[in-house]
């Protein structure tokens, strides 16, 4: 199943129309048509954000391409995504009816303690446990 690459760019979720890659050795970015695979030295970008790219003071841009265009979904990758929601939706209804029939009243069975965190010393640490926070009673309260 493909997945649908998003803009690199912090607190943008368009669609990447185009990658970014650096030559560091020339001091060169260059911006192309979006690469067939994710590649870790480069940088999926929208077109918005390809097309308003500025290089670092010194560096020179290259870019191959001018006009990008964002890539939009096909129907194949629409049917996988549905499938694969379907799965899932499929695994977590067998789960919850195992964990019903596992336990004593007809109720959800209920998770499994996890033992108390400790410190280095060997002793449980202070405070109450939500979840995965530990909430620590201290100064002022």
């Amino acid at each position: 199943m493909s997945i649908a690459r998003i803009c690199a760019k912090p607190g943008c979720s368009a669609r990447a129309a185009a990658t970014l890659t650096y030559d560091y050795g020339d001091s060169t970015a260059v911006i192309g048509p979006l690469s067939s695979k994710a590649t870790p030295r480069g940088y999926d970008l929208c077109s918005t954000h390809a097309v308003r790219f500025t290089a670092p003071a010194g560096w020179q841009v290259v870019r191959l391409v001018n006009n990008f265009t964002d890539v939009e979904p096909t129907d194949e990758e629409f049917e996988e995504l549905s499938e694969a929601v379907r799965e899932a939706a499929m695994r977590a209804q067998a789960i919850t009816r195992q964990s019903v029939r596992h336990s004593s009243a007809g109720r959800p069975a209920a998770a499994p303690k996890q033992p108390a965190a400790s410190t280095k010393a060997g002793g449980p640490l202070p405070g109450k446990r939500h979840g995965y926070l530990r909430v620590v009673e201290g100064e002022g309260q």
